[in-house]
């Protein structure tokens, strides 16, 4: 399985921006170069997995929201679910959970 660099570049610069951090600050904050940042925004640039989980601590967000669709071939509903349920009540989730076991169970059939 091979990673898409540029989709995962994609994904940290949208982050990154919509934290309002600049690549220098970005850069800064990790004792990286800005160049570094920016090789990895673009898909030039592949680093170490503790290079991106550090990135997504500084960026506010999960390793996994920024992998998400860096796999060919691969479905990441997980993200999707859970900002949909995200603003649910308690109730409403348990109800979402037992809608969707029961839609999966009917599919199986």
């Amino acid at each position: 399985m091979s990673i898409n660099y540029e989709k995962l570049g994609d994904r940290i610069r949208t982050q990154r921006k919509k934290e309002g951090i600049t690549q220098a600050q970005l850069a800064e904050s990790l004792i990286m170069s800005e160049s570094f940042i920016n090789r990895i925004e673009n898909g030039k640039q592949s680093a170490a997995l503790e290079t991106y989980v550090g990135i997504a601590l500084k960026l506010n967000c999960t390793l996994n929201d920024l992998v998400q669709d860096s796999f060919p071939n691969r479905i990441c509903l997980g993200n999707e679910i859970s900002n949909e349920i995200m603003d649910c009540s308690a109730d409403e989730r348990d109800f979402l959970l037992r809608v969707i076991i029961a839609m999966k169970r009917d599919l199986r059939k």
